[in-house]
């Protein structure tokens, strides 16, 4: 394997097989190379970008093979994106054969998110790589979103509003361009009139964060402002939670949660489901019964403690696989 760079802020990685005289007569020339790239989404913000990561064919399997593709969506409450939440859950899909895309898209860390400022970052994407489908290897009726928290909010967001009007306006393409054909969302803020309900009758929201110095009220309250902005009433909050704007053009969903969760209620998923079911929307829904909120793979690859590792929850990534195969 040799790994050169590119450039500053993209890489290149090239895998070379030359033990095998056979495989050297198959390839003679030919370097099979997988491509990470980081690519700002907008020449005026360069803190709002993309990661691909592409995969290349080898004649020595399938030449002409149109791969699917996954935009992973981090959480991080609209005020950054995790770490913990983009790369380990991409190479998880680059390893099941997908093309995948890391989003960090507008937060208050990159200069403002106030909805829908992130959707369109999203939308944005998805425009590119279905303008980009053929020469990435993409089957453009493959591609999936998957979202964390703050992520899961946004990949529900465009679940839901893909075919709207407010879309459409502002890139003046077809709707169908930025339909997900499967989405997958975990422990996502689906309902912030529920949320801000259940998190003023739980006694632990002003218990003190260690690692933010912030108690989870103060935290929910900073997140709930950088989506909302400075209308932070129920009419707004209604505008921006998902499930207020369910109707029958949704694809595929699945999600998951841990009934555990102090930040996130599971009641977003729940209620979401039960929304979802009165739609007749395909869906599939798993509740783990211990985790806290943000365990992303739930496994030593994606966690900073031990409290992150579990292989029950570990469990959601197979589950989901065989979602996305089924529809797919």
């Amino acid at each position: 394997m040799v790994c050169g760079i590119d450039a500053a802020d993209s890489f290149k990685m090239t895998c070379e097989v030359s033990n095998s005289k056979r495989l050297e007569k198959i390839n003679k020339e030919r370097v099979l190379d997988m491509i990470c790239e980081k690519i700002s989404l907008y020449a005026e913000n360069e803190k709002v970008y993309y990661v691909k990561y592409l995969l290349d064919n080898s004649p020595e399997i399938e030449e002409g093979r149109m791969r699917p593709a996954m935009i992973v969506c981090p959480g991080g409450g609209y005020l950054v994106t995790s770490d913990r939440e983009a790369e380990p859950v991409a190479m998880h899909y680059l390893n099941q054969g997908y093309q995948t895309f890391v989003l960090r898209y507008s937060t208050a860390s990159t200069g403002g998110c106030v909805y829908p400022a992130s959707l369109f970052d999203l939308c944005e994407l998805m425009k590119v790589i279905r303008e980009h489908a053929e020469e990435w290897y993409i089957d453009k009726d493959k591609i999936g979103i998957i979202g964390f928290s703050a992520g899961g909010h946004l990949c529900a967001s465009l679940a839901v509003h893909w075919q709207d009007d407010f879309i459409r306006e502002k890139f003046g393409v077809e709707s169908e361009i930025f339909r997900p054909n499967a989405v997958i969302l975990a422990y996502p803020v689906l309902d912030f009139i529920y949320q801000k309900s259940a998190c003023e009758k739980d006694p632990r929201v002003h218990d003190i964060q260690p690692a933010s110095g912030d108690s989870y009220y103060e935290f929910m309250q900073k997140a709930n402002k950088a989506l909302a902005g400075d209308c932070i009433s129920t009419e707004r909050f209604k505008e921006i939670s998902p499930i207020y704007s369910i109707n029958k053009n949704i694809p595929p969903i699945f999600i998951w949660h841990t009934s555990r969760d102090d930040l996130v209620y599971v009641g977003n998923s729940l209620l979401f489901a039960h929304a979802l079911e009165k739609h007749g929307i395909p869906f599939e829904l798993h509740v783990f019964e211990r985790g806290p909120h943000g365990m992303s793979l739930a496994n030593k690859t994606s966690s900073h403690s031990e409290e992150f590792i579990s292989e029950d929850v570990n469990r959601w990534t197979e589950l989901a696989d065989r979602f996305l195969k089924r529809h797919f």
